[in-house]
């Protein structure tokens, strides 16, 4: 699964724009999604990207934003934590490129996120999206079983040229009580797009699960 996964989203966006990916926990959709990201529009010499566009999971975050320290892109970074731990993931393990590959410590690596954030990143709450149209973007929506159907009708309605738009999350764990399992906003997608000629649809199972053998063992006990 995670094989599939890599070479849909490094596939060119004029070929496979969209990738929708439902998998449990663990399976490394938001590491691989992250890091192939960070490396097309941060790394490679003639990027492909020109900005990494982040979209919260927070359906209710409209709601409460203004309550929250900074601009916009903090206030939605606060809620996109996986993105920014799996960020960090990655650079432990790519090294210092110049300098053979040698490891950064922790410090140097958390003052090379803060710039890249604020360079290459965008954070936008999904009650912002309205009327935007993201072109040559990497956009992300991870967890996107929290968003309701008709959120995310509108999100992937902003995808434009250029752009490649990946959407993951996993069915079996929702926090909002108005979804089900199949009710979903990333359901819709995966069920509505399943057929496009333009769209990958992955799907992992727990099986698949690679994080630590205790999450393997969580979800087979806990579901």
């Amino acid at each position: 699964g995670q094989a599939m996964l890599a070479e849909a989203i490094m596939a060119p966006a004029e070929k496979i724009p969209i990738v929708i990916c439902p998998a449990p926990f663990g399976t490394g959709k938001t590491f691989l999604t992250t890091s192939i990201g960070a490396q097309l529009t941060i790394f490679d010499k003639n990027p492909t990207y020109e900005s990494i566009f982040v979209c919260p999971r927070d359906g209710e975050l409209g709601k409460e934003i203004g309550f929250l320290p900074g601009d916009e892109t903090a206030k939605t970074l606060a809620k996109a934590r996986p993105i920014t731990d799996n960020l960090e993931s990655y650079l432990k393990l790519r090294g210092d490129k110049e300098k053979g590959g040698e490891r950064k410590g922790r410090a140097q690596i958390k003052k090379d996120i803060e710039g890249y954030l604020k360079k290459y990143f965008e954070c936008v709450s999904a009650i912002h999206m309205g009327g935007r149209s993201l072109s040559r973007m990497w956009i992300i929506l991870d967890e996107a079983q929290e968003f309701e159907r008709f959120q995310m009708n509108q999100f992937m309605k902003r995808e434009a040229d250029g752009s490649k738009m990946i959407i993951m999350g996993d069915p079996e764990q929702i926090y909002n009580h108005h979804l089900s399992k199949n009710s979903n906003g990333l359901s819709y997608a995966a069920n509505k797009m399943r057929g496009s000629e333009y769209a990958a649809i992955i799907t992992m199972h727990k099986g698949e699960i690679t994080r630590s053998k205790a999450s393997r063992e969580i979800a087979k006990f806990l579901g």
